[in-house]
C-alpha cells in the first residue's frame, strides 16, 4: 500500500500545480496578443494585394482583351462627320496614334468608358495620341450629344454614325469597341468589351503602343 503524502506536502503540491498552470495560461494569453499585433501590423505594411500588383493584373487584362493582328491590316476609306459637320476620314489624322472607340447611349458600359476616354485623351494631349468616340446612336445628334455634354467630356473628338456604315465596314460585333489604329492608318488591333481607359494600367497600354508601332 502507498505511503500517504503529509497533509502539509500535498498542499504544497497543489499549488505548484497551480502556479505552473496559471503561468502556462499566461504565456499562452501573452503569445495570442503579440501574434494578433504582429499580424496587424504586418498587414496594414503588406497588404495581401498592393496598388502595384492591382496595376499589373489591370494592365496584363487590358492586354488580354487586345487582339492584335498579326499584321497591320488596311482599312477603308471612310467618310464621317464631327459634330461641327466636317466630313473626315480615319486617314486624316496620319501621324496621330488613333483610339477609336464605337458606343452608344444605350450600352451601359459604353457609358461608363466615356468619361474614361476623355480623361486618357488629357493625359496624352499632345503626344500623339488622338481618342476619337464614335456614336451609333440612330436619329439625330443630340442625344449622344446631350449625354457627353452632361458628363463634362471636352477632350474627345466626336463623331455620329446614325447609320451605322463604319461600323458595318470594320465589321464590329457589338459594342463597346474599340480600334488601335497607326499613325499610317492601318488598324493594329482592336478591343472587344469594356475597358477601365483612366487608370494606370491604360496609360502603361498606350505607352506600349507606341514604342511597339511596326514600320510604315
Amino acid at each position: 500500500m502507498p505511503e500517504q503524502l503529509p497533509k502539509k506536502q500535498k498542499i504544497s503540491r497543489l499549488w505548484i500545480i497551480v502556479a505552473i498552470s496559471l503561468a502556462v495560461a499566461l504565456a499562452l494569453i501573452l503569445a495570442y496578443v503579440y501574434a494578433s499585433l504582429y499580424l496587424s501590423e504586418g498587414s496594414k505594411g503588406n497588404p495581401t494585394t498592393t496598388s502595384s500588383e492591382k496595376s499589373i493584373s489591370a494592365e496584363l487584362e487590358l492586354q488580354s482583351k487586345f487582339i492584335r493582328h498579326a499584321e497591320p491590316e488596311e482599312i477603308p476609306i471612310i467618310e464621317f462627320s464631327t459634330e461641327d459637320g466636317t466630313q473626315k476620314t480615319f486617314q486624316d489624322f496620319e501621324g496621330e496614334l488613333l483610339l477609336v472607340n464605337f458606343w452608344a447611349t444605350w450600352c451601359a458600359p459604353c457609358r461608363r468608358e466615356m468619361k474614361q476616354l476623355d480623361n486618357l485623351q488629357a493625359h496624352f494631349a499632345g503626344q500623339g495620341l488622338r481618342v476619337i468616340a464614335i456614336s451609333l446612336d440612330r436619329g439625330t445628334i443630340e442625344r449622344p450629344k446631350e449625354f457627353l455634354d452632361e458628363l463634362g467630356v471636352t477632350h474627345l473628338a466626336r463623331v455620329y454614325d446614325a447609320k451605322q456604315k463604319m461600323a458595318q465596314k470594320l465589321r464590329l460585333v457589338g459594342l463597346p469597341t474599340t480600334l488601335v489604329i497607326t499613325p499610317d492608318g492601318r488598324e493594329l488591333g482592336r478591343l472587344q468589351g469594356e475597358a477601365e481607359w483612366d487608370g494606370e494600367a491604360a496609360i502603361k497600354f498606350i505607352e506600349s503602343l507606341f514604342l511597339d508601332l511596326p514600320p510604315a
